[in-house]
């Protein structure tokens, strides 16, 4: 059995292809052969133009009009006006579709949400008939839609399943963008990850797995944890660095910082965001910012007891929600940057430019280190 599809009713070339969508219904218990035969495969034809398909792939030119076995094939039926046979037995149907599609400016045939497994198969494909930038654009705000998808499901940090398929859906979105070479989205997509990373090997196990299931040729774990450990470092000098400020109140000074401090981090308690350990295992970024956001409503009013006549004193109040203002700037700045937000992204980790190439970061005459990524993060 064989399907036909054409993008070009003048086309001259027919791109043979095992058909995944037939094998994918027929692979139910009564499922019966395309053609009779224990051994045949259901095949699917795209008719398509050799003169496009070489404009937009290198591979494609020299297959049509190289000196090759095809080209020579190609040339004696476009002598005789017969439409010439390629096998594609490896290519995956529904991505050589959508590839083609998009050549053939035929968008009646091409998903308006493709999922991020099906961009990871478009994006290899493309990758393999060296014609990237071909599907640059239409990625990118594919790319763009997933990221809205799952920023929004995973800041209300919702059940470990939810999270677990975002962090699953991200990393293969991260791919795509790494192929394509797509900085803006690469970095926003890297920082969303970290901003869901749960810091336990659990998840570790699970991001390891998920990103060795696509071939990156760089180590992303490794730049991933290296910049969440950058990040909770700030955020834990934020919580720790509680003496700024002095206290101006009278003979039971000592007593009110110890009473403000103990207040300050029974809070954090209650939010559970106080760090047992400087990792901050089992809790993400993102739900720690969510949860600093509320500190404010969750700090309740005391009397620092300085004069027993006296039914208040603002010296505690003064100092916890001080304490609680920078911790809250520390995490929305931290928050800005990370989704790039602020127009400057927070590390070099997440810069695509400075994972493929050390000529990323370059230093001038006076030792400064230039700007010359496609995207500005600070150098940390």
């Amino acid at each position: 059995m064989t399907r036909k599809i054409i993008l070009d009713p003048d086309g001259d070339v027919c791109l043979r292809l095992h058909d995944n969508a037939a094998n994918e219904s027929q692979s139910g218990e009564h499922a019966q052969p395309a053609s009779g035969t224990a051994n045949s495969k259901p095949t699917l034809d795209l008719i398509v133009s050799s003169k496009i398909m070489a404009t937009a792939s290198p591979v494609f030119q020299g297959m049509f009009y190289g000196k090759f076995k095809e080209g020579i094939e190609f040339a004696a039926c476009q002598a005789s006006s017969a439409v010439y046979v390629q096998e594609l037995p490896d290519d995956h149907a529904k991505a050589t579709i959508a590839l083609c599609a998009i050549i053939h400016f035929k968008n009646e045939y091409i998903a308006e949400k493709p999922t991020p497994t099906f961009l990871v198969k478009l994006a290899n494909l493309a990758k393999k008939y060296l014609c990237v930038q071909a599907i640059y654009l239409p990625c990118r705000l594919w790319l763009k839609h997933q990221l809205e998808v799952w920023t929004v499901r995973t800041e209300d940090h919702g059940t470990k399943r939810q999270i677990t398929h975002a962090t699953k859906s991200l990393c293969q979105c991260l791919y795509v963008a790494y192929i394509l070479d797509i900085p803006e989205e690469y970095a926003t997509i890297f920082n969303v990850l970290v901003l869901n990373d749960m810091g336990t090997s659990e998840y570790h196990g699970s991001l390891t797995e998920y990103l060795g299931k696509v071939e990156f040729r760089h180590d992303i774990r490794d730049r991933l944890a290296m910049q969440r450990a950058q990040c909770l470092a700030g955020i834990y000098d934020k919580m720790m660095n509680t003496d700024m400020m002095e206290f101006h109140c009278g003979p039971n000074m000592e007593e009110s910082r110890a009473t403000s401090l103990g207040r300050f981090i029974n809070v954090l308690v209650t939010m559970k965001i106080w760090p047992n350990k400087r990792t901050f295992e089992g809790v993400s970024i993102g739900e720690i910012i969510q949860k600093v956001a509320t500190i404010s409503d969750k700090i309740e009013g005391a009397h620092c007891g300085t004069d027993p006549r006296e039914s208040y004193c603002e010296c505690q109040d003064h100092k916890v929600f001080s304490w609680a203002g920078q911790l809250v700037e520390e995490c929305f700045s931290l928050k800005a940057e990370l989704t790039g937000r602020s127009g400057v992204y927070y590390s070099q980790y997440g810069c695509l430019d400075c994972l493929k190439a050390s000529s990323g970061q370059k230093r001038g005459l006076d030792g400064n280190i230039k700007q010359v990524c496609r995207v500005k993060h600070n150098h940390r």
